[in-house]
Formats: C-alpha cells, sequence, structure tokens
C-alpha cells in the first residue's frame, strides 16, 4: 500500500465515527499499559497518522531471546483486502524500523506485530481474507493483522495456525482476544 493512499484513509474521520474510536483507543491503552506496554497515540510516520502504537520489550525464554512485541493501530472508515494486505505490511515494516535490540531477528531477537485495523465498515470479502488468508512469514518475527470493527465490537483475524507457527499462533489468537475484545 502507497502511504499516501493510507493517509487519504486515516484523513476520512467523520465525528461521528470518531466518537467509536477515542473511546476504545482508551481503553486499549489503558489494557496495554496495564500489560506493561509503552503506548504512544498520534504518531506520524511517512506523512501517515497512527492512531496508536504500543511497543513491549523484555527477554521471554519461550521465543528464545528477546522479543519486542508492537501493537500498530489505524482507523479505516472502510477497508479492501490490497488496503489490509498493505497496511498490515505497513506496519510490520515499521515495527521492525523502531525495534531496539541491536541484533537482526533470529539471532536472540524475535519482532511480533499486531496491524491493527479499527474500521466501521467491514465488507464479508475482508472479513473472510483475514480469517482466512496464509500468515505471511518472516524469518525470526511475525506479523499478525487484526481487524476490530467498532460497530459490532467484534475482532477478526487469522482462525487457523499455519503448521510453521502453531505454537505460537495459538497465543496470539489470546492476546489478541485479551487485548482487543
Amino acid at each position: 500500500m502507497q502511504p499516501e493512499n493510507m493517509q487519504q484513509q486515516n484523513m476520512q474521520q467523520p465525528n461521528m465515527q470518531q466518537d467509536l474510536v477515542t473511546p476504545y483507543l482508551s481503553n486499549v491503552a489503558q489494557r496495554l499499559t496495564a500489560e506493561g506496554f509503552t503506548c504512544g497515540s498520534n504518531i506520524q510516520h511517512e506523512g501517515n497518522t497512527l492512531n496508536l502504537v504500543a511497543k513491549k520489550s523484555g527477554i521471554e525464554l519461550s521465543k528464545f531471546g528477546n522479543a519486542e512485541t508492537f501493537f500498530v493501530m489505524s482507523y479505516f472508515p472502510s477497508l479492501s483486502v490490497e488496503q489490509l494486505r498493505g497496511f498490515s505490511a505497513w506496519a510490520y515494516n515499521y515495527a521492525k524500523s523502531i525495534k531496539q535490540f541491536p541484533l537482526p531477528c533470529g539471532f536472540f531477537e524475535v519482532v511480533t506485530c499486531y496491524p491493527v485495523m479499527l474500521v466501521n465498515d467491514l465488507s464479508e470479502q475482508v472479513a473472510t481474507a483475514i480469517r482466512s488468508e496464509p500468515a505471511t512469514k518472516h524469518f525470526g518475527s511475525f506479523e499478525f493483522p487484526v481487524i476490530k470493527h467498532l460497530p459490532s465490537g467484534y475482532v477478526y483475524y487469522l482462525d487457523n495456525s499455519p503448521m510453521w507457527g502453531a505454537a505460537y499462533f495459538k497465543g496470539f489468537r489470546e492476546t489478541t482476544q485479551r487485548i482487543l475484545s
């Protein structure tokens, strides 16, 4: 996704829709902070505004070293499959660009990014895509896209675990439900 397209989408925030976004982000920021995340709001990157960025770092034995986890959240009035894929990849690359551990991913370092798209209008095509499209493979890092449908409160994400990451994806789904529901 071109950053310009994201910026156009992010700038379309009618007041009625903003009424759903602000209290939800406030609640999520409180949950993330309670779990040890550092949160920032209205982060500017490459001409785009990210509504909320949360980061947590530390040694995790289950991840074989240092783990840096990111929630990168942005509002979209509606979302296409192309925008879903584009924002997910863009948010993942953003998270990797701000990681602090000096070693590359896979060498005692893992990055997990939850690109979270907040939407008011969600087509069945997009809902099906996020639940069924295979996860993007990365070396020593994970990208777990999530859609939060604000009017219903429902959270959409990959339903099945890929064979190569089955041990981790169950935990990603549990974290998603705990933090974003």
